[in-house]
C-alpha cells in the first residue's frame, strides 16, 4: 500500500501502523495496557500543561518519521513549543522530543528493537518503554553520537532529560492501584524549581 493510499484508509477506529509500504495492524488494546497509559498519559500531560512546556499527543494520532518511509502511532508523545508547526490535519510531521511506548506481549519486538532503532535513527530525543507484562520501565535518551543511553534510576526514580523535573517510577508500572496524579505533579514542581535554582 503506499503512503497515499494508507492516509485515505486508515480512521481512528484501525490501530494500523505504515511501515516502508507494508500495513501493521496491532491488536486491540487490553485493559491493563489502557490503564498504564492512561496514567502515564495523565502525568505527562498535567506536568507538560502546568509548565506551557508544549503538547501531548497519543495514538491514533501518527507519527511520520523523518529520513524514513514509517508513519507510527505511538502510544504518547510529547513535542516542545518549537515543534508546534510540525502538526498537520493527518499526522506530526518529524522527530517528537520524547516517545512513550506501553508494551504489550505482541508488540515486545516492535516497541524494543524496531522502533527503538526508527526513534533512535529520527533523532528523538527521549523514549519511554513502560512492560506491565515483564515488569520494567525503561528510559533512554539520545547522546551526542546520535545513539540511545539508558537513563539511570536515581534515587528509586528516573529522570526525563527532556523535561527536567519530570520523574517516574519503575513500580508504578507493575502497581495494582496507581498514585494519585496530583501530589506528584506538586513534587515535580519542585524538583523543576530547584533544578532551576542549581543551574
Amino acid at each position: 500500500m503506499t503512503e497515499e493510499e494508507f492516509v485515505a484508509w486508515c480512521d481512528e477506529q484501525t490501530r494500523a501502523e505504515w511501515v516502508d509500504g507494508e500495513v501493521v495492524l496491532m491488536n486491540a488494546v487490553e485493559p491493563d495496557h489502557g490503564r498504564l497509559s492512561f496514567f502515564i498519559g495523565h502525568l505527562l500531560r498535567g506536568f507538560v500543561d502546568e509548565h506551557d512546556l508544549g503538547e501531548v499527543m497519543g495514538e491514533p494520532v501518527t507519527v511520520r518519521l523523518p529520513r524514513q518511509r514509517r508513519r507510527r502511532s505511538p502510544d504518547l508523545f510529547f513535542f516542545g513549543p518549537a515543534k508546534a508547526g510540525q502538526v498537520t490535519r493527518q499526522h506530526f510531521e518529524g522527530a517528537p522530543d520524547l516517545i512513550v511506548e506501553v508494551v504489550s506481549p505482541e508488540s515486545q519486538t516492535r516497541d524494543r528493537h524496531e522502533k527503538f532503532q526508527e526513534y533512535e535513527a529520527a533523532g528523538v530525543p527521549e523514549y519511554w518503554l513502560a512492560d506491565r507484562t515483564l515488569r520494567t520501565f525503561e528510559a533512554y535518551t539520545l547522546g551526542a553520537d546520535g545513539r540511545y543511553a539508558s537513563i539511570p534510576v536515581t534515587g528509586g526514580v528516573v529522570h526525563s532529560a527532556v523535561l527536567p523535573g519530570l520523574f517516574f517510577r519503575p513500580e508504578w508500572v507493575w502497581q495494582l492501584r496507581f498514585p494519585k496524579v496530583a501530589p506528584l505533579l506538586v513534587a515535580m514542581a519542585e524538583d523543576r524549581r530547584r533544578l532551576g535554582e542549581n543551574r
